[in-house]
């Protein structure tokens, strides 16, 4: 709702976050100085259009105090926010909960903004033309993106119009007569526009109100001549409509306009972004503009624009944006899209937060989930060769391993361990068995025999962390980014002499098994001789009833049919994960016999991806309109089953 309120020498007005022009020319703000002033009260994104017509379609020059989320001002050539700043300062200049006065004078060359009532050398914007400006007609005031204004402009002289002695007798009600009065009578309007029959439901409503100052005692009647050409001190109104093209007021969805709770993206994806504009039927075949901007949230709270984006050259010129793999630093950032019709001169403007993440590092042990080993045999053990880190900039930052390592489980405590690790409810390591831990730790590191111990159950946990160091004279010093993932591995200490074995993924490795990929484990044994090596696979499903891991004959909601792709007695075998169930942990079993040796064993053990799940969503309004109806969904309380490749954590 655009309101304003006229008494004496100042005129207020209020504007809405519209981003529409309030012409306050029409009020007794004069343009023939050259020169104006008031003050607003505003949080950000106030704008005032020196018009060279009627409308804030006419060609103008743009000021915007406050932009940027009131970090910067600036001068351009129009409205639309993809022209280049013609001048511009850093730094916050409006207040909320104040008013801020201001000044503004032109020539035929030059434009100067200042703070005050007075033009004293407090001029903090300045932009002189190369060719003459445009005659300068109207003065437009809004403001956007969140933010309403209250203004007061200043007016040296009232407007007064002087009225002949015609008064027309459609003016005078039956029997009445005219006389003059002696004084002079002050008009004060408060003007709105929702007061006004609706001729158009989404036309853009410009309304130009004149005040009359009339005095009297001049006016003479004249009943017995029926002339109308007199204007006897009334308020005129005059209401100008056009068709608004854009139906819905949004590029984006509702659900990112918090900066507490942006749209989450990995820069090592590509990332495309998309707005939609719904534009009406009579605007649809408007040539369309698009411009994209970008701000940088930096440690102080504040934004910082992105300079990529300010180039021309760099626009993408459509409805869509796309950030390539590791093409943007991680962090948090507000992205503005502006949709301008060239033909109809009418633009949209919208925006979201975004937080553009790291990815989790992945880790692991070497030789899979569960090893059998001999006790004449060091046992080595390594997660260096198995843990690494899908962005590029941060492969050569060192990983730290932190170690646990707890001895003298019984079987019950292994198969808990194993079937429950990164689930809510699984035991904690530190309460289980005794420690084991040795003095020297890194990626990779040695238990010698003689401190083995035979038929026990050793436990192994990894804590990978890298800690990479951002520095950015942009972000004002530096900050850390800390990235950590667990693994998790048990050992048997056997007597006799069989060869080491480890089971190694080919494909589909990661703590989650994808349920449209293939898994494929391979047998690795170095030792083995390949003419007489039997493989001997075996599954196994854990039930968190029992806490053991049970055949799959004991589950006959699996497809045994359909999940091996290949004979259960090879080297390396493929398995279909969707031939499972959602959120089960699968045990697969290797045992290799070789002909004169002690037989050799492995485990590999995975977790069968889900939905996230518990959680609901609800849409309102329940029924709607096509394209006219804007639509929210909202979900809450929804829930990650454990270790996802991505953080686990209420949705």
């Amino acid at each position: 709702m655009n309101c304003f309120h006229i008494s004496g020498d100042e005129i207020f007005f209020s504007t809405p976050e519209t981003r529409s022009y309030t012409i306050v020319s029409n009020s007794g703000i004069s343009v023939d100085d050259r020169f104006i002033i008031f003050k607003v009260k505003a949080c950000q994104h106030t704008y005032v259009g020196l018009m060279s017509g009627p409308t804030e379609n006419d060609p103008l020059h743009e000021i915007v105090l406050g932009g940027d989320h009131n970090t910067a001002s600036f001068l351009r050539a129009g409205k639309s926010m993809g022209l280049p700043d013609l001048e511009r300062i850093e730094g916050p200049i409006l207040n909320c909960n104040q008013y801020v006065d201001f000044w503004i004078t032109w020539n035929d060359y030059t434009i100067t903004v200042g703070l005050g009532l007075q033009v004293t050398g407090s001029a903090f914007l300045t932009w002189t033309s190369p060719n003459p400006l445009l005659a300068i007609e109207n003065i437009g005031i809004a403001t956007a993106f969140g933010a309403m204004g209250e203004w007061t402009f200043y007016t040296r002289e009232p407007t007064t119009i002087e009225p002949t002695n015609d008064i027309s007798t459609s003016q005078l009600a039956t029997g009445e007569t005219a006389t003059p009065e002696s004084q002079t009578t002050d008009l004060q309007i408060s003007f709105d526009s929702t007061s006004l029959q609706k001729a158009n439901s989404t036309g853009n409503l410009q309304t130009s109100i004149t005040t009359i100052q009339y005095n009297s005692e001049e006016a003479t009647t004249k009943a017995d001549r029926n002339q109308t050409s007199t204007d006897f001190g009334y308020t005129t109104t005059s209401v100008h409509l056009e068709p608004d093209c854009f139906e819905i007021k949004t590029l984006f969805s509702t659900s990112y306009k918090d900066e507490n709770s942006p749209l989450r993206m990995l820069i090592t994806n590509d990332n495309t972004i998309t707005s939609k504009g719904v534009v009406a039927l009579i605007c649809r075949n408007s040539h369309r503009d698009y411009n994209w901007h970008l701000w940088r949230k930096l440690q102080n709270g504040t934004y910082v624009k992105d300079k990529y984006l300010v180039n021309p050259a760099n626009q993408p010129k459509s409805a869509a944006i796309i950030f390539a793999k590791e093409s943007i630093p991680e962090g948090n950032y507000l992205l503005r899209m502006v949709v301008y019709l060239t033909d109809s001169g009418q633009f949209l403007e919208d925006e979201i937060y975004i937080e553009f993440k790291l990815p989790p590092i992945i880790t692991s042990i070497q030789g899979g989930s569960v090893r059998y080993i001999s006790k004449y045999n060091d046992l080595v053990i390594d997660a260096g060769s198995v843990t690494y880190d899908k962005v590029q900039k941060y492969k050569s930052v060192p990983f730290n391993y932190e170690w646990f390592c707890r001895k003298g489980l019984n079987q019950s405590q292994v198969d808990a361990v194993l079937g429950k690790f990164g689930l809510p409810g699984a035991p904690d390591i530190i309460t289980l068995g005794t420690s084991c831990n040795e003095s020297s730790w890194g990626a990779k590191w040695t238990i010698p025999s003689e401190n083995l111990s035979i038929d026990t159950w050793y436990l192994l946990h990894v804590n990978t962390k890298k800690v990479a160091n951002i520095m950015d004279e942009e972000l004002l010093g530096s900050a850390d980014t800390i990235r950590s993932a667990t693994a998790l591995q048990a050992l048997k200490v056997r007597t006799g002499d069989a060869p080491m074995i480890n089971i190694l993924c080919r494909k589909n490795c990661l703590p989650k098994l994808s349920l449209n990929s293939l898994l494929i484990l391979n047998a690795d044994c170095p030792e083995c001789s390949l003419s007489d090596t039997i493989y001997e696979w075996s599954i196994l499903v854990y039930n968190h009833t029992t806490e053991v891991f049970d055949s799959l004959n004991s589950v006959p909601s699996i497809n045994q049919s359909r999940l091996v792709v290949t004979s259960l007695t090879a080297d390396e075998i493929g398995i279909r994960p969707d031939a499972f169930r959602e959120m089960d942990r699968i045990r697969f079993h290797l045992l290799i016999r070789t002909t004169g040796i002690y037989h050799s064993e492995a485990d590999y053990i995975v977790s069968v991806n889900a939905p996230p799940y518990g959680g609901s969503c609800s849409i309102t309004p329940n029924t709607g309109i096509t394209v006219k109806t804007m639509f929210t969904i909202a979900c809450k309380n929804w829930f990650d089953e454990g270790d996802r490749y991505i953080q686990n954590k209420s949705r």
